[in-house]
């Protein structure tokens, strides 16, 4: 495996050195491409959530208040 005592000791030219660099370049591939996927199903599962149109308004209207009202922003202490 990449990164261990015996791979360090391997000489550059030894096949086993390059296949366990080509093996770890895999596995990072399929690293990124899982946590890719991932990722991609955690913003579709966000985004059928809420109605984020109402939530973004809903945002818009509370600062168009809060601007008009200003003695109505909290204040943290």
């Amino acid at each position: 495996m990449i990164g261990t005592p015996e791979w360090l000791a391997l000489p550059r030219g030894d096949r086993r050195w390059w296949a366990a660099v080509l093996d770890a370049g895999w596995h990072w591939a399929l690293l990124l491409e899982g946590n890719q996927e991932a990722s991609a199903q955690a913003g579709q599962a966000i985004s059928t959530m809420a109605d984020w149109a109402e939530v973004g308004q809903r945002m818009r209207d509370r600062e168009e208040f809060i601007a008009k009202n200003p003695w109505a922003k909290r204040v943290a202490t």
